[in-house]
């Protein structure tokens, strides 16, 4: 089979599985022969998960050390989910690796199990190849949720990390905050330290009880304590004062202020790690100041902004980045909305962007026209007349992204346009 046969054939299974007993996965890994004798660092949340986890990992490469991740969605090449320092495996070893996991689950079929989900596929092959690589650490993203997630099956846990959480994928994890935080706080195990964003009381609360029961030492990563110093379209400087450490001047490669909670996160989990790496301050500030996360305020091109913020709290923050550094320019959106739950908060916030001039809703794969339709008709309840559909993305995008002067178009609302975006800038 080709890698594209490949990709195919896993996209076409079954997403993920809820399973408290994980009993496909954890067969997987014993007929892999996974030993779970890798130190691994856990994170889950709804937003910010998997800029905490590249953050970290641009720290312990900063180090000298060798870090898998596993991260998800993928935003162009579906081997972006497992990395080795920043790199993906070969398309060779994808293909070989398969090959091999592909046999195991026959036999898995012959015996009677389950047929592997998208996830316990994709992470079974990741844990194959960390195997062979032998990474001093491993960095993984819970998909959705945590407490069911595939991640969780995995053992060896020395940190666990809680990113903010807010309402998102409420027909999985609960209707309210404090059940969706109650599916995060999963991820916990007995006596494993846990670090978490202060959002709400309410999630808070739960965190905290759920660590108690584990008699897990809990670190709590408060929403202040951090001062801009300099900022322009590509990065920002700051500083950084609370109970746990004090940095004078950071540099990030990136505008987007919401990353400035995420970098306390990270560096929060890389204080309380320095016990089983040997992780400096000059580390910290040099892997900060090299971190990259295509596709979370990115300017692909001078006049193209991606976003993948997908729910309420992430549209807020890309409002918020607008208004602060983008104010003078006047604003295109593409927008897609898979979330029905949220679109209204997130349209809302989005017409209070004050020199929004239109707003295009891709057709075709992304959205059925009747979720075309509802998305017109939102912005024009929060009375912006100025919405149109799109025949053509790529003759769209192509035709903006040599665009000079005052004017921005920011495609948000999907990791998926996001990661479709990309690969039309870099086909040309």
């Amino acid at each position: 089979m080709t890698f594209e046969d490949i990709v195919d054939e896993i996209v076409k299974t079954p997403r993920f599985r809820k399973q408290p007993e994980f009993i496909v996965i954890k067969t997987l890994i014993q007929k892999i022969g996974y030993m779970n004798n890798i130190p691994v660092v856990h994170v889950a949340g709804t937003n910010g998960k998997g800029s905490v986890v590249m953050m970290m990992a641009s720290i312990f490469e900063s180090a000298g050390y060798k870090v898998g991740t596993f991260t998800s969605p993928h935003l162009v090449d579906i081997r972006e989910r497992i990395c080795i320092n920043h790199q993906m495996m070969s398309k060779e070893a994808f293909i070989e690796i398969y090959g091999v996991l592909n046999k195991f689950m026959k036999e898995m079929a012959l015996e009677g199990y389950e047929e592997a989900s998208f996830f316990e596929i994709i992470l079974a092959m990741a844990l194959m190849y960390f195997k062979k690589e032998k990474p001093d650490i491993l960095l993984l993203e819970a998909g959705i949720g945590g407490r069911l997630d595939t991640t969780n099956a995995l053992e060896n846990k020395i940190l666990t990390i809680i990113t903010n959480i807010s309402m998102d994928h409420t027909q999985i994890l609960g209707e309210t905050l404090e059940k969706i935080a109650f599916e995060k706080s999963g991820i916990m195990r007995l006596n494993t330290p846990i670090v978490f964003y202060n959002s709400t009381k309410e999630v808070n609360d739960i965190i905290k009880k759920v660590a108690k029961e584990k008699q897990a030492p809990y670190f709590e990563v408060l929403p202040f304590d951090a001062k801009i110093i300099k900022r322009n379209q590509e990065s920002i400087d700051f500083s950084l004062r609370n109970k746990y450490y004090e940095y004078e001047t950071l540099h990030m490669n990136t505008s987007g202020d919401y990353q400035i909670e995420n970098v306390k996160i990270a560096i929060t989990a890389i204080h309380i790690l320095q016990q089983h790496f040997n992780l400096s301050k000059e580390h910290i500030k040099e892997g900060i100041g090299n971190f990259k996360w295509l596709g979370r305020m990115t300017y692909i091109t001078p006049s193209i902004l991606l976003e993948g913020a997908h729910n309420k709290e992430g549209i807020e923050a890309f409002v918020k980045h607008i208004g602060t550094n983008e104010g003078h320019k006047a604003i295109d959106l593409v927008f897609i909305c898979m979330n029905d739950k949220q679109d209204d908060e997130m349209i809302e916030a989005l017409c209070n962007i004050k020199r929004l001039r239109s707003v295009y809703i891709p057709r075709n794969k992304y959205i059925k026209a009747q979720n075309e339709a509802r998305l017109m008709e939102r912005f024009k309840q929060y009375g912006f007349d100025h919405v149109y559909p799109i025949e053509e993305l790529k003759d769209f995008i192509l035709r903006r992204k040599d665009n000079k002067g005052d004017q921005l178009l920011c495609c948000v609302g999907s990791l998926y346009l996001v990661g479709d975006i990309i690969k039309i800038i870099e086909e040309g």
